[in-house]
């Protein structure tokens, strides 16, 4: 059966769950050979690592000739700190301090505006997937801090609504990924770092870190890696499915939020079963893909996870969350609050997109925005100053942005690179 764009064999999964239940997982065994497994494989891919000097940027900080560090014109106002720190923890400097990050904590993970605190919004998944992240490029020897800033803000350009608001701008716009490319979040992070952010200049981050935003995701479900990426960039594909998968199952399993639309741990027995496999719990579960992933990348000498019993058992459980819970969801009540808020930006904006002014609004603005239709107000450039995309509307007006491309042609692959020492400057767009 298809799911999501994965295939589950259901009568292996259930051949499986009956041998395990005649005989249980030593987890204890299990787990004490995977740590020494570890320190066997410490360090396998450390030879693959980007460097610090393989950084690449758009602009050189010599085309920035106003004589200023700070100003309207200048493009780069954190040069400064370059002689300081590292190309990765300068970019994870600017992403933090800005407007892309702070409206992270509203957007929807699965649940949108959950009701319990405890259950993860796309800045909790950002957060926890650069530490799944992060102990594995530890291990391995790769990039760690550009590791780290890639997967905290991989998921800056998710739309309100989660993937749901993707699927509403592709039918709204009419982009069917053949006559046209589909929005996708993946692209929106780029075009919001390079394009949206500090008034349109940009925030002058890496290629290597934009890489990631970009290819974490390929947009058919599989956590697909090919020849052409950094091992950091490979890294964060896997990363990012492993920390959603077992997160999301506590989040809607455990804690059930949608109980009222059937989804609860008594019906979702199997797949809580097949997580069962993995550990007793998130932690161990995700141990003991971070240990079979590294010990089959050390044997493959690339980052890998298709092969082993763990990794195939991950893609089965995780068409499992694809068939019986994600594409299952009743998002009906969050469309028609989608269709009315667009609606009413399509009337409101002169010469803007409401394609990218709806791809800008967290969760609670989506809901303050239908909640004013619900009012019978109506909504203006001047009403739209009350929320966070109200900041940036002056900076879009006329701007032609292809919601479709990532502009990363200006990049050049790592292996292929000679740049200089990272100063801000390598490539000129």
């Amino acid at each position: 059966m298809t799911s999501g764009g994965l295939t589950c064999d259901d009568e292996l999964i259930r051949s499986i769950q009956f041998v395990e239940k005649e005989y249980p997982m030593d987890y204890e065994k299990r787990n004490r050979h995977l740590t020494a497994e570890l320190q066997r494989v410490r360090g396998a891919l450390a030879h693959l690592a980007t460097r610090d000097e393989d950084a690449v940027r758009r602009h050189p900080v010599s085309s920035d000739d106003t004589g200023s560090l700070f100003g309207p014109n200048v493009l780069d106002q954190d040069r400064w700190i370059i002689p300081f720190v590292s190309p990765w923890e300068r970019d994870l400097i600017v992403l933090d301090e800005s407007k892309m990050a702070r409206r992270l904590g509203n957007k929807s993970q699965v649940i949108t505006l959950p009701p319990n605190s405890h259950i993860r919004t796309r800045q909790d998944h950002c957060i926890s997937s650069a530490a799944v992240a992060i102990r594995m490029g530890r291990i391995l020897g790769l990039n760690v801090p550009l590791l780290n800033t890639g997967m905290r803000y991989h998921d800056g350009g998710h739309e309100p609504g989660g993937h749901h608001g993707e699927d509403f701008t592709n039918e709204r716009k009419g982009w069917d990924g053949v006559n046209h490319p589909k929005f996708r979040h993946n692209v929106m992070g780029v075009i919001l770092a390079q394009h949206i952010e500090r008034g349109g200049r940009g925030l002058g981050l890496t290629w290597q870190v934009l890489d990631i935003f970009h290819r974490h995701s390929s947009g058919v479900g599989r956590a697909l890696i090919d020849s052409s990426m950094s091992e950091e960039t490979a890294l964060s594909v896997k990363s990012d499915k492993i920390d959603y998968t077992f997160a999301d199952i506590n989040d809607i399993l455990k804690r059930e939020p949608l109980a009222s639309q059937g989804f609860t741990a008594k019906r979702y027995v199997h797949i809580l079963e097949a997580a069962d496999w993995f550990g007793r719990n998130q932690r161990e579960r995700v141990f003991t893909c971070i240990a079979n992933l590294c010990v089959e990348s050390a044997e493959k000498g690339h980052v890998s996870f298709d092969e082993c019993e763990a990794a195939v058992r991950f893609e089965a459980l995780k068409g499992m969350m694809y068939r019986d819970i994600y594409l299952a969801i009743d998002r009906r009540s969050l469309h028609l609050k989608m269709e009315i808020v667009y609606e009413m930006l399509e009337k409101a904006l002169v010469d803007v997109d409401p394609a990218l002014v709806f791809a800008m609004l967290d969760d609670i603005e989506l809901e303050l925005l239908a909640g004013m239709y619900d009012r019978h107000e109506s909504i203006t450039e001047r009403t739209l100053n009350r929320i966070s995309v109200g900041e940036v509307l002056k900076h879009l007006r006329g701007k032609m942005i292809d919601l479709t491309d990532p502009d990363l042609n200006w990049g050049i692959a790592p292996e292929a690179a000679d740049p200089e020492p990272d100063t801000g400057s390598v490539v000129t767009g």
